[in-house]
Formats: structure tokens, sequence, C-alpha cells
């Protein structure tokens, strides 16, 4: 691990996967939006492979590819099996263990907390009420205000928002697009979490500077990461 000369600062974290233990429910979601749409329902391992992506971009990625006229008809379907899961509290997901605690204990060291998440507004909004996360996070950015990951507008914007330089910030998610996403803004740190999507291997080969596989571990790592004086 390289080490940064400036303190940690600004601490960006994924929600599916990373913060939230939603497989199963996008699993679910994504077969019924692709059998309503008339097509065989994927492989739950495809429909994981691609989270983190944005909605439309994840229904296009998927194996075997959908045709393109139906993306669009498929993300619809998508969001309706989505809001009927939440009426009925089907859609509810339980946060990864430790996941409230290091945000409390880095909140309180004095670091920003931003999400950047291929989750829609509204999605993004619903976790944070159901989880009881809105007071720790302070900045925000979803498929609604940025290119999908692993463009680097998500990172960038959270930058401009808080003020902070891309060596103050780092990336915590459990995917490739995360950590491709962190690596495409000079001086961002990017941690990989081994309990999500993408497999430790995969996340290193993207260039994380470390993968944690417990939330117990991150402040050991961030300590590493970043100069003495920030949130480590």
């Amino acid at each position: 691990m390289s080490r940064s000369a400036a303190p940690l600062k600004l601490a960006i974290f994924d929600f599916d996967g990373t913060l939230v233990d939603s497989g199963a429910v996008i699993v679910s979601n994504m077969q019924e939006a692709f059998r309503r749409a008339g097509l065989e329902p994927p492989a739950p391992a495809a429909c994981l492979r691609v989270v983190g992506l944005s909605l439309a971009d994840a229904v296009a990625a998927i194996e075997p590819h959908p045709p393109a006229h139906l993306v669009e008809t498929i993300v619809e379907h998508y969001r309706a099996r989505f809001q009927e899961r939440r009426k009925t509290g089907e859609a509810d997901t339980g946060l990864f263990p430790g996941a409230f605690a290091v945000l409390e204990r880095l909140k309180a060291q004095g670091a920003t907390i931003a999400a950047a998440t291929g989750n829609s507004r509204r999605g993004l909004e619903s976790v944070l009420d159901v989880h009881g996360l809105r007071p720790l996070f302070s900045a925000s950015q979803t498929a609604d205000d940025a290119p999908s990951k692993p463009d680097p507008g998500m990172i960038l914007n959270l930058l401009a928002e808080t003020g902070f330089a891309a060596e103050e910030a780092v990336m915590i998610g459990d995917t490739v697009f995360d950590i491709a996403m962190a690596k495409a803004v000079a001086g961002c740190k990017a941690v990989g979490v081994a309990w999500g999507h993408h497999a430790e291997g995969e996340l290193r080969a993207a260039g994380a500077d470390a993968v944690i596989r417990d939330f117990s571990e991150l402040d050991r790592v961030l300590e590493g990461l970043f100069a003495a004086g920030g949130a480590s």
C-alpha cells in the first residue's frame, strides 16, 4: 500500500454489496423483469456480476445480452417490481456486519461520508431511511447525477461538492467498477471489500490499494493509506 501525504477527509462508499446485503433482492427483481419482458430470466450469477452499474447499463451487460430494443422495457419492469416489493416490505435489505459502526466511527473521527451508487436517487433515499443512515451521509451521487461507473464522474462531482482533494479521498466498494472509478481519478485511493459481488483477486487486479475481509479491518487499512491527522 502506498501512503498518501494527505490525511483522509472524504470516505466514499458504494451501497449494494458493500454496505447493504441486497443481492437476493436484486436477483429476484432482475429475473422477474426479464420474465415480464418475455425473456428467459438470467442466472443469479449473471445478475450479480453487473451490480454496481447504473440499471440500464447493468441490464444491457447481463449475459446473455438482452435485445437492445428491450433494455428500457426491462428497466421499467425492474423499477415496477422494486416498487411493488417496497409496498409489501419484500424489498427490505440488511446492512453487512459492522457497516453502521464503521460509518459512525469515521464520522466521529472527522471524515465526511459520501455515497457513490448505481442506484437511482429515489432508491438511495429509500435505503438511507430504511437503515437510519441519513444522518451519517453528507453527500451522495447516484445514477441520476452522473454517468455509470466506472466513469469517474461520481467521484469528481463529490470532490467538487465537498472541496476536498483527490489525495484526501478513498472509495470503498465491492466491484471492479468501484475500483476502476477511483483509479481513474489521480490520487484517489481505492479499498475493495471481499464479501461483495466480485472476487478479491479481481479487485486487486483492477488496482485496489487494499482489500478488506471485514469492516473491522478498515481502520488499520486507512491508517496505512493516509497520513496521520485525518479520520484514520
